[in-house]
């Protein structure tokens, strides 16, 4: 959609998941961290490679990886 658009955007704002990174328990992790392995971690991978093809069509690309909060007061839910 974006190489047949008239009007490219300058930027695109793709939502991705910390589940890139895979389990890795009580590791603390940063966006210098490697992908880790496993299905979420494929996902992940998979999805955000699915739009790198804007950024050599000139829009910035941003890659916003969120994750679930949990709190002692509830849950995601």
């Amino acid at each position: 959609a974006i190489r047949a658009a008239v009007v490219r955007p300058r930027v695109l704002l793709q939502s991705s998941a910390v589940g890139l990174y895979g389990d890795r328990g009580d590791a603390v992790i940063t966006e210098e961290a490697s992908a880790g392995a496993g299905f979420l971690a494929d996902v992940c991978r998979e999805w955000e490679a699915s739009t790198a093809e804007a950024e050599s069509l000139g829009v910035s690309r941003v890659l916003a990886r969120t994750g679930i909060v949990l709190a002692r007061e509830g849950g995601a839910l």
